[in-house]
Formats: structure tokens, C-alpha cells, sequence
């Protein structure tokens, strides 16, 4: 299993269903940033929460659009074929998120040591 930790902004409200077998479902589309200065890409993930944890109320209290979420889970990459060409997107199996408040600059200290783990000295010590 390999496990991947973002932090992001969501790109709309979260939305919820139901699969065809009964298993609820909560989607969210996080955009987040990559690289340095002028080399500082942004990219999109679509996220799933499985289970009982997509029926959590603080979802809808918390995961609307603009909020800053801490999530982590498994990452995988969807293709599939449309008109003939292959298309490809991220997507990530949530097994734990946290989210807060569009505007909020506090975060606990899981989600600050995500949100800056660029701030460690690189250089070689040797």
C-alpha cells in the first residue's frame, strides 16, 4: 500500500452518494501546489471517503468550497478511454482527513507539519 499526505483547497462543496450496493461514498475535488518560485505548479485530485466516515455530519459542516483540508490515504491513477484517447487522473482512497474553515490559519500540528515539510535543511552533511 503506499500512502499519500496532502494538504489543499477544495474546488467545490463535498458531494455524497451511494453506490449501487449500498456503500456511501463522499467526494471531494482538492487542488494543491507542487514545486518552488517560479516552477510552483497546481494540480487536482479527486478524493474518496469510503464507509461510515462519508456519512460523518462535519463533512457537510466543514468540506465546502475554498476550505483547506488535510487529507491522507492511498493514491491511485484512473485511466479510461473516451472519443479514443486515453485520458488519466489522480485519485486517493481517504482513510483520514481534516478540514477547516475557508480562512482559517490555524491548523493542528499534524496539518502544519504536512503543510511544511519543505522547511528542513536539505544539504548533505557529508
Amino acid at each position: 500500500m503506499n500512502t499519500l499526505i496532502i494538504t489543499g483547497n477544495l474546488g467545490n462543496d463535498v458531494v455524497k452518494g451511494t453506490t449501487k450496493g449500498g456503500t456511501p461514498y463522499a467526494r471531494l475535488n482538492v487542488s494543491f501546489t507542487s514545486g518552488y518560485g517560479d516552477n510552483q505548479k497546481s494540480h487536482w485530485i479527486n478524493a474518496t471517503i469510503w464507509g461510515k466516515r462519508a456519512e460523518s455530519p462535519h463533512l457537510d459542516a466543514k468540506c465546502t468550497k475554498g476550505a483547506r483540508v488535510l487529507l491522507s490515504g492511498e493514491l491511485s491513477l484512473d485511466e479510461w478511454q473516451k472519443d479514443g484517447v486515453t485520458n488519466k487522473a489522480l485519485s486517493m482512497s481517504v482513510d483520514s482527513w481534516e478540514a477547516f474553515p475557508k480562512g482559517a490559519n490555524s491548523m493542528s500540528q499534524s496539518a502544519q507539519a504536512a503543510a511544511n515539510q519543505d522547511d528542513f535543511d536539505d544539504s548533505v552533511p557529508f
